[in-house]
């Protein structure tokens, strides 16, 4: 039996709460057009998009508990998703199908940040083991001049993504943009920063190509005879070291804890390929809208690509305290924690 999604009209509130939690965006809200209906509202799954990852059926069932808590004895509302999934079988896929090793390379308003150095060490290592090469996406607005500098710290191939949807970041538009590409281009092996920006849309990213990560690696290694790719992570406080493997689906996907590898060096000159990637938005629904970008008052060195860090304790006395602090860091060029 395939697998099978659908809606019992008469339970579906209209509530759009299902919308919220669907991470491929293939639920939406429609007009009932039956006369002296009870709601005014139906959900509509879009099949063809839909990944059977069971978050609607479990959010509207939620709510039918929560119904249930308040004293209303067998409602008869909520418990509108149907969702039926097919026996688990083995997933055949041609692994020779996926080739090289990614590296997102984030930017933060046009400007470059290192941690893409980080990810072409262990993904240039990785490649080199696979016999594979070893790529870069770099995603945003007027930054197609970052591309050159990143070949030259070791990308055999960066793919740009230039557009003004890219110029600040949401997460929705950047995530359908990177699995259109997954999709396109087949890669084996996708490492993103574990950054603010990078554990934003990543875990969206592997569930819309369909795959899985690891969270936070710290430690990489490519099995000679699988080829698979082995992401170490820190679990319990450091006390376990958990190895995460992904058997079954392309590309395996981590992000990688910001300085836990050196910077690959600069070659400068070094040859590779850019690619520019058409951009159509128009074919999203993209349902975030960026509203508005204040920078801090004062242009402080990201704490999670510092290499020197600066902090200060009780010891300071009060708030004013911490003037030392931001003053000693400013002369040495390190970050404030």
């Amino acid at each position: 039996m395939p697998n099978e999604i659908f809606i019992i009209k008469d339970r579906c509130t209209g509530c759009s709460s299902c919308v919220k939690v669907c991470p491929t965006h293939c639920i939406s809200m429609t007009d009932r057009k039956e006369e002296g209906v009870r709601w005014k509202k139906l959900a509509v799954i879009d099949v063809d998009k839909c990944v059977f990852c069971n978050a609607c059926v479990v959010d509207c069932d939620k709510l039918f508990d929560k119904t249930l808590a308040k004293g209303i004895k067998d409602p008869d509302f909520f418990h509108a998703i149907v969702m039926h999934k097919e026996e688990s079988a083995a997933v055949n896929i041609d692994t020779t199908a996926y080739k090289g090793v990614w590296c997102y390379a984030e930017q933060r308003h046009g400007k470059l940040v290192p941690t893409i150095f980080e990810l072409l060490n262990v993904g240039g290592q990785m490649a080199k083991d696979l016999g594979e090469e070893v790529s870069a996406v770099l995603i945003g607005h007027k930054v197609a001049q970052h591309a050159q500098t990143i070949i030259e710290h070791g990308a055999d191939k960066v793919y740009v993504l230039d557009h003004p949807v890219f110029e600040h970041f949401v997460d929705e538009a950047y995530a359908a943009a990177m699995k259109d590409l997954i999709v396109a281009e087949k890669p084996n092996k996708l490492l993103m920063p574990a950054s603010i920006i990078g554990r934003s849309f990543a875990s969206r990213v592997a569930i819309m190509a369909q795959t899985g990560i690891t969270a936070d690696a710290t430690e990489f290694a490519i099995n000679a005879k699988t080829r698979m790719m082995h992401a170490t992570r820190p679990s319990f406080g450091g006390n376990l070291m958990a190895t995460i493997l992904c058997e079954k689906h392309r590309p395996e996907m981590a992000t990688v804890r910001p300085m836990s590898f050196a910077q690959t060096p600069r070659q400068a000159g070094r040859a590779g390929k850019i690619v520019n990637v058409p951009v159509d938005p128009a074919k999203w629904n993209i349902r975030t809208k960026f509203v508005e970008y204040k920078a801090e008052a004062k242009e402080q060195i990201d704490i999670t690509s510092a290499e020197k860090i600066v902090t200060g304790g009780r010891g300071l006395g009060n708030p004013a305290g911490f003037k030392l602090i931001e003053e000693f860091a400013n002369s040495i060029g390190a970050a404030v924690g």
